[in-house]
C-alpha cells in the first residue's frame, strides 16, 4: 500500500501597510486586504533595515516613538517590514519604504531646564538648514543639518526675549522649503 500523504490548503491572506500621523507621531498600520485574515489572532513582528525586531504582536508601530527612544536620526527614506503570521503557521512578509515623517512643527519652546518642550525639534524632518528671525526680520540663529539644537539663543549663544520668532525650514530632500512661527516661554 503505498504512503498517504494529507495536505491542508488555505485560503490565501494579503495586507498592505500604511503610514499617517496621529497626534504628531507617524504610526504604520498593518491592514488585512479583502478580510483575507482576522488581524487580531495574527502574530505581526516588524523589523527595521537591519532585520531587528522592533516591535511584535501588534498591528501597529510607532515609528516617530521607536526613532526617539533609541536616539535614532533617521536617513531618509527608511524601511519597516511586517511580518505576519497565522495560527496555520501561515507567514507572508510585506515591506514600506517612508521617505518622510512630517507629522507637524511645535509652535511653541519654554527653554526652562524642565526637560518639556525645551527645544525646537525637527529630528525626524531630514533639515538642511533652519534659519530663525525676530519680528523685525533678522536673521537671530541659523543651523546647518539641524536636529534639535535651538533652545532660543542667538547665533552669538544669548538668550533671546520671549516673544514670536519666525523660521525658513530647507530640507536635505526635494522637498519644498517650509516657513512658520514659533513661541518662546521661558515660564519665568
Amino acid at each position: 500500500m503505498p504512503p498517504q500523504l494529507h495536505v491542508t490548503v488555505y485560503d490565501s491572506f494579503n495586507f498592505e501597510i500604511t503610514g499617517s500621523c496621529i497626534d504628531k507621531n507617524f504610526i504604520l498600520q498593518v491592514t488585512p486586504l479583502a478580510n483575507s485574515f482576522d488581524i487580531n489572532t495574527a502574530n505581526v513582528t516588524w523589523y527595521n533595515s537591519s532585520n531587528a525586531v522592533v516591535n511584535s504582536n501588534s498591528p501597529t508601530f510607532n515609528v516617530t516613538e521607536y526613532l526617539a527612544t533609541n536616539s535614532i536620526i533617521p536617513q531618509l527614506p527608511i524601511t519597516f517590514v511586517a511580518n505576519i503570521e497565522l495560527v496555520n503557521n501561515c507567514k507572508l512578509i510585506h515591506s514600506i519604504e517612508i521617505n518622510d515623517l512630517f507629522c507637524g512643527i511645535q509652535k511653541g519652546i519654554s527653554p526652562n531646564g524642565d526637560e518639556l518642550n525645551d527645544f525646537f525639534d525637527l529630528q525626524l524632518l531630514n533639515v538642511k538648514k533652519l534659519s530663525i528671525f525676530n519680528r523685525y526680520g533678522m536673521k537671530v540663529y541659523s543651523q546647518l543639518d539641524y536636529t534639535k539644537q535651538w533652545l532660543g539663543q542667538s547665533d552669538s549663544g544669548k538668550e533671546l526675549p520671549d516673544g514670536t520668532y519666525y523660521y525658513v525650514i530647507e530640507f536635505n530632500t526635494n522637498r519644498k522649503a517650509v516657513t512658520g512661527w514659533i513661541y518662546i516661554n521661558r515660564e519665568q
